[in-house]
């Protein structure tokens, strides 16, 4: 006697069934089982393997994810399964778009909003970019340091290239911290 199992319900009814709408944000936020990365994961359907939330909604709300895309989140949640908020996109947009060392290498300025072009970049053997503007400022502080009583502590709020953030005012900056202990 051979044994029947039940027929799986289909995805789009499973996915409904556990998930959590967030009226703020629109996010269809993933209740079951969390990937160690933050992504929802669950059965595929075939008994067999299981598949993030985010690609089965895609699939089963949109349609088929063309071959060599991968399913970006405009919305940056992880957990998120609403197909509104999901998008098919290359890898490369897709790391652009997120917020690890791919989307700050296409950063077109500093953290304090100097611009990154050629008179101001400094690049390291490694790859990575340095503000120039930035770095004379600390450099400036450093000497400073030497001469006064300057702590050289760097504080939080401290805004080291100055609230207007050109090049030239970094440059006036320079000059008034070298004028100090000079």
């Amino acid at each position: 006697m051979t044994r029947s199992w039940p027929k799986p319900k289909p995805i789009g009814s499973r996915l409904l069934a556990r998930i959590q709408k967030d009226a703020d944000t629109g996010c269809w936020n993933w209740l079951g089982c969390i990937s160690a990365e933050g992504y929802g994961r669950m059965g595929a359907g075939n008994g067999h393997t299981a598949d993030y939330t985010h690609r089965l909604s895609y699939r089963e709300f949109v349609g088929p994810i063309p071959d060599g895309l991968h399913i970006d989140h405009l919305c940056r949640n992880r957990r998120c399964c609403n197909p509104d908020h999901l998008e098919a996109v290359t890898q490369r947009e897709n790391l652009v778009r997120g917020e690890g060392p791919a989307a700050r290498a296409t950063a077109t300025c500093c953290a304090r909003g100097h611009a990154f072009d050629e008179a101001n970049t400094y690049r390291k053997p490694n790859g990575t970019r340095l503000c120039r503007a930035c770095e004379r400022i600390r450099a400036a502080k450093r000497r400073a340091s030497k001469h006064d009583d300057y702590d050289g502590a760097d504080d939080a709020n401290d805004n080291r290239c100055g609230s207007a953030g050109s090049l030239d005012d970094a440059k006036l900056e320079i000059d008034m911290i070298l004028e100090d202990w000079g």
